[in-house]
């Protein structure tokens, strides 16, 4: 990493010049470290002042609500103490409650009466007598219960449209009724919309009920409180209007405020209840914003206040824009005084490196093509040399030996088409034509393959093939260079095994890496000879147990295959010289990463 920065800016091996560059760097790491010290301290202020905030609000909001509750209380007690409750009675209560005043920012409190199916009608005509001859219970349609809104403070506007609504007719009203009910709390009911909605300024709704029981009843269990109920003093609210009652112009929309979400029960967009800001992104918290969350609590319903506020606010003052401008511009100037200097001097080291690598590249190239010119000349002069003598034999009829140079002649193709193979592969994958195409699968798939494509050839010279593999194993690899590789190692297996012999292939997982092995009990390679195997410079090859011939290329292709992986390949081989007969012919280890997740699978051909 270091190398890198130091090329960019034109520096590396010179120390004079890392001078110059660690000046720059040090005056600007010293401007760095004022300045995020100030807005540390800056952002420190910032988050206190936010979590300040945040619950100075939590403990307004969650007052408020309990107020409500005794407030809604106070209308069920009304109800006990009195023997029939009027509509002129529920105003005038309501009026000396001064709710405007005393708490801004609620729709109405109201009064949702319990109506027996059989005494549906009855009800519906006694309220029309009262002056009501529109009024019905709404929705239509047969209920076990009947809830309808008889009463509702201030009864006019939006809340005309509310008078008769059955609440319990919907599933989230009714499981907030319920709770009420059986637990004798007053409980909020989760997101819905208001009846009380018009076309305009829609906003989220929830509602908070207070049960009211027979007072002549016990009500003192679950079973007694579901007998004793005859309705519920509520009040419906509309998320904005409550919140600017509570907070009064909190929610101005401006950047430099803090912008306040509230969720009801989950943090999710469909839970949103009320959004200071509106026309702000809808996204919830962001890295761009500081945040902090905080939860209301009230009788089993979980209110989530989200706070979030932007980074974007001038933190640094005029003495710190000075310091940080003009460190900047003094480590600037005297980075450039210098760097022309070493521009020059490192374009000559440039210029010098790189003729030395060139040459070193293009002699090691041309004694790898003088190395491939040899070998391919060898077969060719086989297959020309007895081409020509088994046409003479042809012409003097003389078919005795027409076989045996017949198969000279093909072992030597076989030998420059293997040749000329690997070379062709082995120059794709120097100029980038062989695409590197990692995919996750199954190792022993593959090995199977290889393991099917050379048995006829093992069965030929009597040698056993066999694996020793787990059922599965997971790789993130090439497929066609895995099996390139493969291929070429099980043929040299095959090659330097004795009738009689044996080849195993092995995988096996270890830390974080798969090794592959392919071991024979073969000639053997000398020590001397190891250190040539995967060398461009170096010309390394034998004949097989029955003469045949190596192109001395596979091994360096197989090598340029495992780097592209970033593994490793080497061998371990007795030395026949030296008379080792303790681990008898050679192995061949190459290592792949792997995954552990599910695996595309392949089909054995």
């Amino acid at each position: 990493m270091k190398l890198k920065v130091f090329e960019y800016f034109g520096l590396q091996n010179l120390t004079s010049g890392w001078k110059a560059f660690l000046v720059l760097v040090s005056g600007l790491a010293i401007t760095a470290i004022l300045t995020n010290l100030i807005y540390h301290n800056k952002e420190r202020e910032a988050r206190e002042e936010l979590a300040s905030i945040s619950m100075e609000i939590g403990l307004k909001i969650d007052a408020r609500l309990h107020a409500h509750a005794i407030m809604l209380r106070a209308g069920a007690a009304h109800f006990a103490a009195s023997d029939t409750v009027t509509r002129e009675d529920w105003n005038n209560f309501m009026k000396r409650s001064r709710l405007d005043i005393n708490l801004p920012g609620i729709q109405g409190v109201g009064y949702s009466e319990i109506i027996p199916p059989d005494e549906l009608q009855e009800h519906i005509r006694q309220v029309r007598q009262e002056g009501f001859p529109d009024y019905t219970v709404f929705p239509e349609g047969d209920r076990e219960l009947y809830t309808t809104i008889v009463y509702l403070e201030p009864f006019s506007g939006r809340n005309l449209r509310a008078f008769g609504y059955d609440m319990y007719s919907d599933p989230i009203r009714r499981r907030a009724m319920e709770v009420s009910r059986d637990n004798d709390l007053a409980i909020l009911s989760g997101k819905v919309g208001l009846v009380q909605e018009t076309d305009e300024d829609v906003q989220a709704g929830t509602l908070m009920y207070a049960p009211y029981y027979d007072p002549d009843m016990p009500a003192n269990t679950v079973e007694e409180r579901r007998e004793a109920i005859r309705g519920w003093v509520y009040s419906p609210y509309r998320m904005r209007d409550l919140m600017r009652g509570i907070l009064g112009q909190f929610d101005e929309e401006n950047q430099d405020r803090v912008r306040l979400q509230i969720f009801d029960n989950s943090i999710i967009d469909t839970a949103l209840l009320y959004d200071s800001q509106l026309n702000s992104s809808s996204e919830i918290v962001n890295t761009s914003m500081r945040s902090t969350i905080s939860p209301v609590e009230f009788n089993g319903t979980k209110w989530w206040l989200v706070f979030t506020q932007s980074r974007d606010r001038a933190f640094f003052s005029i003495n710190v824009l000075t310091v940080l401008i003009s460190g900047i511009i003094i480590s600037v100037l005297m980075y450039l005084l210098s760097l022309s200097y070493f521009k020059i001097r490192r374009r000559s080291n440039q210029i010098k490196d790189q003729n030395e690598e060139l040459q070193k590249l293009n002699a090691t190239k041309d004694k790898f093509f003088s190395i491939i010119a040899h070998d391919l000349k060898s077969p060719f002069n086989s297959i020309i040399g007895f081409s020509k003598i088994l046409i003479d034999q042809t012409q003097q009829k003389k078919y005795d030996s027409v076989e045996r140079y017949a198969d000279i002649i093909h072992q030597s193709s076989n030998v420059a088409m293997e040749l000329l193979t690997n070379l062709m592969e082995w120059s794709q994958s120097q100029t980038g034509r062989i695409e590197f195409n990692p995919e996750k699968f199954d190792l022993v798939n593959l090995v199977r393959e290889v393991e099917l494509l050379f048995t006829e050839l093992a069965s030929y010279k009597s040698v056993e093939i066999r694996k020793e593999t787990p059922e599965s194993l997971v790789v993130f690899a090439d497929y066609e260079m895995v099996g390139t590789i493969l291929r070429n190692l099980v043929s040299n297996a095959v090659k330097f095994t004795k009738p009689g012999g044996n080849i195993i292939i092995s995988a096996r997982k270890e830390s974080h890496e798969i090794v592959v092995s392919v071991a024979d009990t073969g000639i053997g390679i000398s020590n001397d000879n190891i250190g040539k195997l995967f060398r461009l410079d170096e010309s390394y090859s034998t004949k097989g147990t029955q003469n045949e011939k190596g192109t001395g290329l596979g091994l360096i292709l197989c090598r340029e295959f495992v780097d592209k992986h970033g593994g490793k390949i080497w061998v371990k081989s007795f030395d026949k010289d030296l008379n080792d007969i303790k681990s008898p012919g050679s192995t061949f280890y190459f290592t792949l990463p792997f995954e552990n997740k599910t695996v595309k699978k392949r089909a054995v051909n």
